[in-house]
């Protein structure tokens, strides 16, 4: 097990290296919540095999580098508890304890969880609220959050430069940037016999030869696939947000509708183009639509039916976006956000 830690070092001293002090605080607090959660749940020298500290240094590096330091915490004693001790301890464990952590941030914490700062700046300033106060909403200064590269290339259809992607100078989670660390790392566990070089082999080989496919059917709308085996893999789409004054109503007839419209008196007469299309520059109404008991369904059939027939019949079509929505300071859950039917979309659409 320490040879894995060992292995996970120059991890998270490139990190470091691109992130600051951010990257210290954020790992050293999700190792710290998994060692405590092992120290005072686990059996009686269950701490010298290493595993707890391996499960604490993994989470830290799959999160953002400006979350805050007790959510970090947080996310490491329940990947022990939940993903590991309540099983049994180790290897009786169904879950990686690591990803669990993770994914119980993803759904308490979404908006932090898929906050990603920009690089540069002061290597000692803080890429965001990390010492945010427990159960205090952490605040995000202006100008500070970007964008990962598959976000780039969702949303702008910008390539990041592949030395870029290699060395790490790239955003994103704290431990994804530097692809040529990481196959570093993984070379030396394979070669120690810690892993078995046929599973990640068979991962990076499927990706490359599925996104290599993809790119020579649609080279100008899909990367290649060297940027899809270095850029990692978001969990999430990347962050576009935007706060503004608007009226909200129920969408007439169909219950699970929401209808919302700005108004020049409530000093915005027109939202961001935050999302979608090139072509569209700007929006005064959109659609929210949960579609209650029918979300699964509706929320993924509707876009992925209409991407597949975009290409081909080359009509328009409304634009949208899965959105993690706030009215009032209330959360309201995720919706897929759309365009709406008025005479402006007539009017984008040429």
């Amino acid at each position: 097990m320490w040879s894995v830690v060992a292995s996970l070092v120059p991890v998270v001293g490139a990190s470091v290296y691109y992130f600051g002090p951010s990257a210290v605080l954020v790992i050293g607090a999700a190792t710290l919540g998994a060692v405590l959660a092992e120290r005072a749940f686990g059996p009686k020298g269950a701490l010298r095999d290493g595993s707890a500290t391996i499960t604490g240094l993994l989470l830290g590096l799959t999160l953002p580098p400006g979350l805050p330091v007790w959510m970090a915490f947080l996310g490491g004693a329940f990947g022990i508890g939940f993903g590991k001790l309540i099983f049994g301890g180790l290897g009786q464990n169904i879950f990686n304890p690591a990803l669990l952590g993770r994914a119980f941030l993803q759904a308490a914490f979404p908006v932090a969880m898929t906050t990603w700062p920009a690089l540069g700046g002061n290597w000692w300033s803080l890429r965001g609220d990390n010492l945010a106060l427990p159960l205090m909403s952490p605040q995000v200064p202006d100008g500070l959050t970007g964008a990962t590269p598959l976000g780039l290339m969702k949303f702008e259809q910008v390539t990041t430069e592949y030395a870029d992607l290699m060395i790490g100078s790239i955003g994103g989670s704290l431990g994804e940037t530097s692809g040529v660390i990481i196959l570093l790392a993984g070379a030396y566990l394979a070669l120690r016999n810690h892993l078995n070089w046929r599973i990640p082999a068979s991962i990076l080989m499927t990706v490359a030869v599925l996104a290599g496919l993809i790119h020579v059917l649609s080279p100008e709308r899909y990367p290649t696939a060297m940027f899809m085996l270095f850029s990692g893999f978001d969990s999430e789409t990347d962050k576009r947000d935007f706060e503004t004054q608007v009226i909200i109503s129920e969408g007439g007839h169909f219950k699970y509708l929401l209808d919302v419209w700005t108004k020049k008196n409530l000093g915005k007469y027109q939202m961001p183009n935050i999302i979608w299309l090139k072509n569209i520059s700007i929006f005064t109404r959109l659609v929210l639509r949960n579609s209650g008991d029918d979300w699964p369904k509706t929320f993924f059939v509707d876009p992925m039916m209409q991407e597949l027939t975009v290409e081909h019949m080359k009509n328009p079509y409304q634009a949208y976006q899965p959105a993690i929505v706030y009215i009032n300071g209330q959360y309201w859950g995720i919706h897929n956000m759309r365009q709406k039917f008025i005479t402006l979309y007539l009017f984008n659409i040429g």
